[in-house]
């Protein structure tokens, strides 16, 4: 474990009274700075206490096995370990001399690996010696180095930077470099080489090992992962560190610029975020901050794309934000996109090939060497691209992507083809582009609390694999989301990472880079929200990084859902969208559980008295209903029902389809044509299909296991049973279940319904959930109309004209939403048949009112007036005035005569018969009137008294 706070700051204080660092380091301290040394960091569980180390199956390669098996005749086929717990192990090891290099370019963390591996040696290798090579692997190859102790180490804990020993790009590669390596090693003696890296300084320490290994050193090397740009990474290594820090550095700065444009209302902001290879750096900073335009290299080179149709996309969204009144943006663009294009990298292959072999010459000779279709790229590039393409490699042979300026390119691309828009009459905006790099200042950074952590983890973890024997892995920490008591500690077989790449002409073992997967959460994430964040500024300022605080103390990862979605969750319940999700801070990093029960309490007690008012406000509106006046129970509750529905429709269903505030709507709305407000409608519905499908399973299924369970009923049961009853018949009358709520449950079923027709066309997955729910709705909601309620009044059938409505007015809904769907992608081909779709609709629910609607509308007794004149046609003679004149008189007073009258037409409508209907009784209230067994007859009936 790292040194306790006070051993801390007395170390410090010896170091230098005046707070600056100890040898090495020359800057004063800031304040933060010093905190961050006082930071005390966690170990996973499994490393406090004893434990052991258990191999796995043989391994293979990431690709072309037989010739890594090859290349690595030593390692390769070596099983990856974990760190399990062990009571029975020795705590103690053996002392060791360990070296350790920093190797490539900076990552935030890196001394916190260095960190983690000296206080393994301090804890379970008492007396071991410890070397830091000093700028990268040169310092392995000269033998230059500095022996790291407490004092050495201390000033830097928690910091970022390499400066402790320096780094450095230089490769271990020719017989020469190995054999230096090889008496480096065998001069200090030593046990174990630990390799700071990324995917080729991890290659070259998997060459390190297989030479150590080949020429019986007892040097064992082990890798850890390194590289801010998020490309190594396995199941067993789920991230490299650094990436965590300088994304949320780079978050930061674009924030700031994102208020920087919105502020001056007239720039275009075109920024380069680093990422030779692969775009996580890019996605993660759009997904953090929601820019207007965001290119990810794996999509374009996936669809194929030309630098044409990267530059017409970008031109498209420009244009259509100036028609909104917007001539300003942010635009983020990875390191390596001209890398990604099919037809540039077809030309960088060719020039590496070319490069490898010969000189360029000013004559230009070498390019009669390139294809006609390469060679017609490169003299359509700009004369400052071709330069920058022919520049010299780095020492891995790679094109130095960050001297590309790809920004100030697109600029100019952009430029030109506004200009030919504009001309054309089809633009008529202001462009004005700012370009910016930002790169190497996300490097160096103070590491974030995850950062700091899993590096201390991964160099601790690094030193049980070299204690226990092992050579040729990587340190690797899994279990990332749990807290980091819960984290796993193991070591993966390098080779197995391994695939073979061309190189300087050459092929070579290499470390497969992992690439943005484009089938993948976050990116299938930010492809459903990017058409929105391209049109409306959905800015997100995320600021500096938080080392302390709700922020900081939050755990990612934690809560099995992420945080948008907990908060979906939490809306679904009736809470409302200000409610603040506290996810286990003060378990991984302390706090103030005081002020954290505190914040959640006012954070949920909104929440919970929504819920309350939602669960309450049919029977307010029933209330209401009653004070303007009613004829009658059916149609009061109609009344109310109606008055919910549209309070659901508007507080659940419009509500979370277009966020924001009411006056933001309404801006948005005010500022489109009419033709546009199908598209809008339908970009930002299938945005919430997954708020909609939770909100069905946590609304729609609990309520319906709620009509189930009856815990209201239930516990006024309860209730009544220990104060009130008295007598069988109290009994009775505290068991009766009343009748079904119409006014509350049918409006939420037509809700559903609603929501099942609207996203049945567009999000297919929601289909089974709600289908779910109307198969358990009818059978609960069947069961407890015919077995449970006594229903007292039946309703005629009124409710359904306005079922009907509903009904029809989901469809118009859903039809909308297809229209606006098929504008967004563009299959003009359609709206002719979907156009159809609503006036067949209108002409639906016309036959619909006409045909069935009059059955519910008129009176019984218009029924009867109107039976009585076709009556009165038919039986001319027939003549119930008799019966009429006493048919309100009290039966008391009624004479013989009115019987006779009685009988005649009874038997006139009856056909003289003397059975009289009657109401068929629920099977509970067939229960209750039917005679209970008697105890004493043993099971025979008990007589009516």
């Amino acid at each position: 474990m790292a040194p306790s706070l006070a051993a801390v700051n007395r170390d410090l204080a010896a170091a230098s009274p005046d707070n600056a660092p100890a040898k090495g380091r020359a800057s004063v301290y800031s304040e933060v700075q010093s905190s961050r040394i006082n930071n005390a960091l966690p170990l996973p569980s499994v490393l406090k206490g004893a434990f052991k180390i258990v191999e796995g199956p043989a391994s293979s390669a990431a690709g072309n096995p037989d010739e890594i098996a090859k290349l690595f005749p030593g390692l390769y086929g070596q099983p990856s370990v974990s760190v399990v717990p062990d009571q029975s192990a020795d705590l103690s090891g053996q002392k060791l001399k360990i070296g350790v290099v920093l190797s490539g370019g900076q990552a935030p963390g890196g001394h916190n690996v260095i960190s983690g591996l000296f206080d393994y040696l301090q804890e379970r290798a008492k007396g071991s010696t410890f070397y830091g090579f000093k700028g990268g692997p040169a310092g392995i190859m000269k033998c230059k180095y500095v022996e790291l102790n407490a004092e050495y180490i201390l000033p830097y804990r928690n910091q970022g930077g390499f400066d402790m020993i320096c780094s450095g790009r230089d490769k271990i590669e020719t017989p020469e470099q190995f054999k230096q390596a090889e008496e480096t090693a065998k001069k200090l003696d030593l046990d174990g080489l630990v390799v700071i890296g990324g995917d080729d300084s991890n290659t070259n320490a998997c060459l390190l090992a297989e030479n150590f290994r080949s020429k019986n050193l007892k040097t064992r090397v082990i890798g850890c992962p390194k590289t801010i740009d998020g490309d190594l990474k396995c199941k067993e290594v789920p991230t490299s560190f650094g990436f965590d820090t300088a994304c949320k550095i780079y978050s930061e700065m674009i924030g700031n610029v994102m208020i920087d444009a919105r502020s001056t209302g007239k720039y275009y902001h075109f920024v380069r975020l680093m990422g030779r290879a692969a775009s996580h750096i890019t996605l993660e900073c759009a997904l953090q901050t929601h820019p207007n335009i965001t290119i990810i290299g794996e999509e374009v080179s996936a669809q194929k794309q030309t630098l044409k149709n990267v530059t017409d996309y970008m031109v498209d969204v420009i244009c259509k934000r100036a028609e909104l009144g917007y001539n300003y943006g942010v635009i983020l663009i990875p390191e390596g996109l001209i890398d990604f294009i099919p037809e540039v990298q077809e030309l960088i292959a060719e020039l590496n090939e070319i490069l490898a072999n010969e000189v360029v010459d000013e004559s230009g000779l070498w390019k009669k060497k390139l294809t006609e279709q390469s060679l017609k790229l490169f003299d359509l590039l700009p004369e400052a691209i071709q330069e920058q393409l022919m520049l010299e490699r780095d020492p891995h042979g790679n094109v130095q992507v960050a001297k590309i300026e790809t920004e100030k390119m697109l600029i100019q691309m952009v430029e030109t083809e506004l200009e030919k828009r504009k001309q054309a009459g089809s633009y008529k905006g202001q462009f004005m582009g700012q370009s910016h790099f930002f790169g190497y200042e996300g490097r160096c950074g103070l590491p974030t609390n995850f950062d700091a952590t899993y590096c201390y983890a991964l160099g601790y973890g690094a030193g049980v694999l070299l204690n226990s024997g092992k050579t040729g892995l990587i340190s690797s920490v899994g279990n990332l989301a749990a807290p980091v008591e819960e984290w796993t500690v193991g070591g993966t077989a390098l080779t197995a990472l391994m695939d073979v790449e061309r190189r300087h002409g050459k092929f070579k073992p290499v470390i497969k880079k992992a690439m943005v997967e484009l089938e993948g959460a976050p990116f299938k994430k930010f492809a459903s929200l990017r058409e929105e964040w391209a049109l409306k500024n959905r800015y997100i300022s995320p600021g500096p990084i938080q080392f302390t605080g709700p922020d900081a103390l939050r755990t990612e990862g934690l809560c099995p859902l992420t945080p948008e979605e907990a908060v979906l969750m939490l809306v679904a319940l009736g809470f409302n969208r200000e409610t603040r999700v506290f996810v286990a801070g003060a378990h991984i990093y302390g706090g103030n559980k005081r002020d954290l029960i505190k914040s959640v309490i006012q954070g949920f007690l909104p929440g919970i008295v929504l819920k309350l008012f939602i669960i309450f406000l049919p029977s307010i509106l029933m209330v209401m209903s009653k004070f303007e006046g009613f004829v009658s129970l059916s149609s009061l509750e109609r009344r109310a029902a109606f008055r919910y529905y549209i309070f659901n429709l508007v507080n659940v269903f419009l509500g979370s389809i277009i966020t924001g505030s009411a006056f933001e709507q309404l801006d948005s709305f005010l500022k489109q044509s009419a033709n546009q407000i199908p598209r809008t409608v339908g970009v930002a519905i299938p945005i919430k299909a997954t708020f909609f499908i939770t909100y069905i399973m946590v609304d729609g299924w609990a309520g319906v296991a709620g009509e189930i369970l009856r815990l209201k009923p239930l516990i006024f049961f309860h209730v009544k049973n220990f104060f009130l009853v008295k007598t069988e018949k109290d009994r009775e009358e505290a068991m009766n279940p009343g009748q079904i709520n119409f006014h509350a449950t049918e409006p939420r079923i037509q809700l559903y319904f609603l929501l099942g027709l609207v996203y049945a066309p567009v999000t297919p997955v929601l289909l089974p959930f709600i289908i779910i729910f109307f198969a358990l709705a009818y059978l609960v909601f069947r069961h407890q109309i015919i077995n449970v309620y006594n229903q007292e009044y039946e309703s005629a059938g009124r409710f359904w004209p306005d079922v009907h409505g509903r009904i029809i007015s989901a469809l118009i809904i859903s039809q909308v939403l297809l229209l606006g769907l098929m504008s967004t992608k563009g299959a003009a081909q359609s709206t002719p048949f979907l156009i159809a779709l609503p006036v067949l609709t209108f002409f639906f629910h016309r036959f619909c009112k006409g045909r069935y609607e009059p059955a519910f509308l008129r009176h019984p007794l218009q029924e009867a007036m109107i039976k009585d004149t076709l009556e009165q046609a038919r039986e001319p003679n027939f003549n119930l005035k008799p019966y009429l004149k006493k048919a309100y008189i009290h039966p008391v007073f009624k004479d013989d005569e009115y019987e006779d009258v009685r009988s005649e037409v009874s038997g006139y409508y009856l056909g003289d018969t003397d059975e009289e209907c009657v109401t068929v009784p629920t099977k509970r209230q067939s229960r209750i009137t039917t005679p209970a067994a008697s105890h004493a007859s043993g099971g025979s009936m008990r007589s009516p008294s």
